[in-house]
């Protein structure tokens, strides 16, 4: 006889299992405890199974027999409904295993076991965390498409955030491309959409590139304000770090007596120690700035508002002073690296020393340690003819054409790999 409502709720343990057929194989089973559970009996390939349906009330009657006619129209089409219904909790495991949200995840912590500078690695989680997430982050990467991923950078760019979206499309491609190659989704649908979405305005960094131009701002830097300040944007001048490298510039990273200056890994762009060869002039740089700070380990170049001259120089203080200066939109801290290189590539002094001197080749190792011996005397001879250069574009005597002085050129030997 067929179960009611009232009488499912109305059964009471007795002590040990027993089981109450609602007709075609469902029945509900009572455990000793008093807990119910639906369950359903079948043959299939000749061998008798049940289906664990669920439990009694969270499952329904009604339920439990809608259930029942959906393993039966399995059972006709050849389908064994307990393993379909294995199936689908895998699935379903798999995909919550697979969201968007899970894979980002693991790409933001392979980048910092790479290594990737924390400026980096903050930009990265802010866009995703702040746009991308919110949007597509609980789905299943690979049931993610293209349409999906245009609808979330559109309502970026409808805010005028162009730039923002072109980081959130590469953001995402780089997560698409880690689920691709781990096999949880096929393909990168961020790919088709890198000409959709309106392009950012490309703004360089802004670079005093002539030497008549350069020259004059070297005068008018010799007239600002701050000693600190004013040595600090000279020896940018005569060495051409990334402006955050000077900034995190410690006594402990100068090798006062062989004059170089060794970046550690940590403050460089491509997470590389860097040695910078430096000539007599910021040999004196060094000598006067110490002498004013008194300090002799922690910052060289410290906030000249810290008290004790403890404090690292703010992010801003290069930028403003040469905005004082009168070059606001003309030059920068950065800029300094194209002033030299194109002064220096303009005399034919050898391009790959330059690059390798501005930290731009990106290699490993064993390339690494062999360029160093292979371009470092011509680096030092270099420096030390840029100081020079320097020196007489602040006077006003030079140009490319009455002074010269190029690298010699360099001898290429084959590496053996």
């Amino acid at each position: 006889m067929a179960l009611t409502d009232l009488k499912v709720r109305n059964i009471k343990p007795t002590g040990k299992v027993i089981k109450i057929s609602d007709g075609e194989g469902l029945y509900l089973q009572v455990q000793p405890n008093g807990s119910k559970l639906w369950r359903m009996a079948y043959r299939f390939l000749g061998k008798q199974r049940t289906l664990a349906i669920g439990t009694y009330p969270e499952i329904s009657l009604l339920e439990a027999r809608e259930r029942k006619m959906e393993a039966r129209k399995l059972l006709a089409q050849g389908i064994d409904p307990s393993q379909e219904k294995q199936e689908k909790v895998r699935a379903s495991k798999v995909s919550a295993e697979t969201t968007f949200s899970v894979v980002a995840k693991e790409y933001m912590n392979s980048l910092e076991k790479r290594g990737r500078a924390k400026n980096t690695l903050d930009q990265k989680t802010w866009v995703l965390k702040a746009y991308v997430l919110p949007k597509i982050g609980k789905r299943p990467i690979a049931e993610i498409t293209a349409a999906d991923v245009l609808d979330l950078l559109t309502d970026i760019e409808a805010t005028g955030k162009l730039e923002t979206a072109r980081r959130a499309r590469q953001a995402m491609s780089a997560v698409f491309r880690l689920a691709t190659i781990t096999k949880r989704a096929n393909g990168d649908p961020t790919h088709v959409l890198q000409r959709v979405i309106s392009a950012p305005k490309v703004t360089s960094h802004p670079a005093i590139v002539s030497e008549m131009g350069f020259g004059e701002l070297l005068r008018k830097i010799d007239t600002y304000r701050s000693p600190i300040v004013r040595l600090a944007l000279n020896f940018l001048a005569l060495t051409w770090p990334r402006p955050i490298e000077l900034r995190k510039m410690t006594w402990d990273q100068v090798d006062y007596e062989e004059s170089v200056w060794t970046i550690p890994a940590e403050h460089t762009k491509l997470r590389r120690p860097h040695d910078i060869p430096f000539s007599h002039a910021a040999r004196v740089i060094l000598r006067d700035v110490r002498r004013i700070t008194g300090l002799t380990e922690g910052y060289v170049f410290p906030s000249p508002k810290s008290r004790g001259f403890k404090e690292m120089m703010s992010e801003n203080c290069i930028n403003k002073a040469l905005w004082s200066l009168g070059y606001k939109g003309k030059h920068c801290g950065h800029g300094f690296r194209s002033s030299a290189s194109t002064i220096l590539n303009e005399r034919k002094y050898d391009k790959d020393v330059i690059e390798f001197q501005l930290a731009h080749i990106e290699e490993n190792e064993t390339r690494r340690a062999y360029n160093r011996a292979l371009y470092w005397d011509y680096r030092v001879k270099m420096m030390n003819d840029w100081a020079k250069i320097v020196e007489k574009l602040r006077e006003g005597v030079a140009s490319s054409n009455d002074w010269h002085s190029g690298t010699p050129t360099l001898v290429r030997t084959a590496v053996r790999n």
